[in-house]
């Protein structure tokens, strides 16, 4: 027999409300947050999810924001150093270009003079963050073995600014990277605008930075000759010839990039190339000599066939040459994505530790800067290695070397100090940013404790009314019950 209580359900349904409120009041207390779930607010929660993710991101970006400041005044203090050594060397200096002295006199004087050169490249040498040298760094050689045949006439252009483009990059950079072109042709021909020529007029010293020498290689029996180009513009096939690239020592890598149209390796395998060399360099052998180098040689070919032996023994990649058209193309072998270009940057930024820094929490050019550490003061590189003072004569010469070393010191402290100041402001605006997006974040969730202990004393009054109710209205039914049985 069912016996129905009015408000019965009403009751139920009132002690279950007044149990979720209390509970959700529990929630917010115990964890200050007014939305913990979507359900509370969906469009506040992804709101405050997104906030919150920028302000984890920034709190995470004043910690790096701090390392790279503190990388850069660890630099200065280095150069600092360095210039007060520089500015003493040259005290010594204008002491010993007096004609006055005698020999032991200007022993003396270049004892002096040489600890203080010597101090400069330990300074250099040793000025550190961790791992990252901040004073010195390896450096990178490119040349580029251009094949001028007249074949190449169409593409000269491309290749020229191709070539241009892939200068700018390091030197937009300000990375350590010394180009140089060799060119090779078909000699035989005696005509200037049948071998490609005016592509030479464009590219060169005035346009590729001559670090490197140009050299011009001959051709093989009526044939131009890549392999051949490539043996001499590297010098491996005699290391005392002075006819290959000037490569530096201790650099970080040698590199040669073939540019060619010549894909028909019968063409050019015969013969011994260059006219005196003994040695016949076909593909295997050219191969085989490179291998055994630090030269990496890439190629930019119509067919990777004829190179694929030479790329695979040194490491590198072969381009197509018809992607040279655009020398800002994704697809450009030298400048593109993937690129020979963004490969040797990325191990130059890699050594060095610098290039860009990430200066905000979103991927995209405004938000990266290029720092100017490391920067390279080892004497070599300030041009004073070899400053003496044997004589006075050879004292004014010091003199100058060492006015150029300290405009140079003088300019890198100038950058890194306007780094700074660039530096703290970007901290200054991060951490307002910060403040301002954690206050939205808190006006959005925090929860109103008094509002939640109010709701709390609220839903145990009705809950405890609700049970009271239910309480005496099951006492009703089963009176009912009762006497209906009895």
């Amino acid at each position: 027999m069912n016996v129905g209580i009015p408000g019965m359900g009403q009751m139920q349904r009132a002690l279950r409300d007044a149990h979720a409120i209390d509970s959700k009041a529990n929630e917010r207390i115990a964890t200050g947050k007014s939305v913990n779930s979507a359900s509370d607010n969906a469009a506040t929660f992804a709101v405050s999810s997104n906030l919150d993710a920028f302000t984890r991101s920034r709190n995470m970006l004043a910690r790096s924001l701090n390392t790279q400041l503190q990388i850069s005044e660890i630099a200065d203090a280095g150069l600092a150093e360095v210039n007060h050594l520089l500015k003493r060397a040259r005290e010594i200096a204008v002491q010993a270009r007096s004609e006055t002295l005698n020999s032991n006199e200007r022993q003396f004087l270049q004892a002096e003079f040489e600890s203080s050169i010597e101090e400069i490249n330990r300074v250099a040498q040793t000025t550190q963050y961790e791992e990252q040298y901040l004073l010195r760094f390896r450096g990178i050689d490119i040349g580029f073995v251009v094949d001028r045949s007249s074949s190449m006439n169409g593409p000269a252009d491309e290749v020229r600014d191709s070539i241009t483009r892939f200068q700018q990059i390091f030197a937009d950079g300000k990375l350590d990277a010394h180009m140089g072109v060799a060119h090779y042709y078909e000699e035989s021909r005696g005509n200037d605008n049948d071998d490609g020529t005016q592509l030479f007029q464009d590219i060169g010293a005035e346009s590729v930075e001559p670090a490197l020498q140009k050299i011009v290689t001959d051709r093989i029996g009526g044939r131009v000759d890549p392999y051949g180009a490539i043996v001499q513009a590297s010098g491996e096939d005699d290391p005392n010839d002075d006819d290959g690239f000037a490569w530096r020592d201790g650099v970080l890598k040698r590199v040669l990039v073939l540019v060619t149209d010549t894909n028909n390796e019968s063409t050019y395998t015969e013969g011994p190339p260059l006219g005196d060399y003994a040695t016949t360099y076909g593909e295997t052998e050219t191969a085989n000599l490179m291998g055994s180098s630090d030269i990496v040689v890439h190629d930019i070919s119509n067919s990777a066939a004829p190179y694929d032996e030479i790329v695979a023994a040194t490491g590198g990649t072969h381009g197509d040459l018809a992607n040279l058209a655009n020398p800002t193309g994704a697809n450009n072998p030298l400048t593109g994505t993937g690129g020979i270009a963004e490969q040797l940057v990325a191990e130059l930024q890699n050594q060095t530790g610098g290039g860009i820094k990430q200066v905000g929490i979103f991927n995209n050019a405004d938000e990266q800067i290029r720092t100017p550490v490391p920067v390279d003061v080892t004497p070599v590189n300030l041009n004073i290695d070899e400053a003496n003072l044997s004589s006075a004569a050879d004292a004014g010469a010091a003199i100058e070397r060492l006015d150029a070393a300290i405009d140079t010191v003088n300019s890198l402290r100038s950058e890194i100090g306007a780094y700074q100041v660039r530096m703290d402001s970007i901290m200054d605006n991060n951490m307002a940013t910060t403040e301002i997006e954690t206050a939205a974040m808190a006006t959005m969730t925090d929860a109103n404790i008094a509002e939640e202990m109010a709701k709390k004393l609220e839903a145990s009054v009705k809950a405890q009314a609700a049970s009271a109710l239910l309480m005496q209205a099951k006492a009703l039914q089963r009176g009912s019950i009762e006497k209906l049985v009895a």
